[in-house]
């Protein structure tokens, strides 16, 4: 029926050679879990220092308009920097979609 005969065995010394080779994976593989660890918290650190930047950048952006509009008199110039400054920094917050429910 069969065309060709395949047979597959191991050739090991002994087990202490396949203990060996369980102990390298297995501390390859926690390295590996440590590194994920590590990465995330560093992009949660990341998320945190931008969540702080961006809540300076809004508190400035408000108080800038607030001091424009108190000054009264705003030339068509300002008008267009401020318009300009809102559309920056809203292409700034356009580069990650927002996440629904966030």
């Amino acid at each position: 029926m069969f065309d060709k005969y395949y047979h597959t065995h191991h050739h090991t010394s002994n087990n202490t050679e396949v203990l060996e080779v369980l102990k390298k994976v297995s501390s390859q593989l926690k390295q590996i879990h440590m590194t994920q660890e590590q990465f995330a918290a560093e992009l949660a650190a990341v998320k945190e220092q931008n969540e702080k930047a961006k809540a300076e950048i809004v508190a400035k952006l408000a108080s800038l308009e607030e001091a424009i509009i108190a000054a009264g008199n705003v030339t068509p110039a300002m008008e267009e920097a401020l318009a300009s400054l809102k559309t920056s920094v809203q292409g700034t917050d356009d580069i990650v979609p927002d996440v629904p429910g966030e």
